[in-house]
């Protein structure tokens, strides 16, 4: 993946060119945004192409990827009942808020800064957590 540098007039570009062209290449920049949908962070400006897309019919998920694939689902699963809880919400909406000061000392360690990760998108980070508690068994 690309990172694009835009120059004046132009701030930044989101989506295919030409959007049928399986060659056209994918422009974005990810905002993260907090619960009253403030900008919290901003990705980088990226372009990419989908070289070899995956044909899960010729070639389906077996073994770690299979588990990996299976835990995922059951923290989105997981992640989308506690978002729907007033008062589990604001357990993860405190603890989402000091991670984004400091990482949490059981999330992954980022290879550019090595720092433990801050996620600064709150359903992301209530998802990975609940990811890493039924990896390690305890869900």
């Amino acid at each position: 993946m690309a990172n694009v540098d835009y120059k004046f007039p132009v701030d930044a570009v989101h989506g295919k060119f030409v959007k049928k062209d399986p060659k056209a290449t994918v422009q974005r920049q990810k905002l993260f945004r907090d619960e009253k949908g403030r900008i919290v962070g901003k990705g980088c400006n990226e372009s990419f192409l989908v070289t070899h897309p995956r044909d899960y019919k010729k070639n389906p998920l077996q073994g770690e990827q299979l588990a990996n694939v299976t835990a995922f689902g059951r923290a989105v699963a997981l992640a989308k009942t506690e978002r729907e809880d007033p008062v589990r919400m604001a357990y993860w909406r405190e603890r989402w808020h000091q991670q984004l000061e400091k990482g949490e000392e059981d999330a992954p360690i980022n290879p550019k800064t090595k720092k433990h990760r801050v996620y600064r998108r709150m359903d992301i980070f209530i998802q990975s957590v609940l990811q890493r508690e039924i990896r390690l068994g305890r869900l």
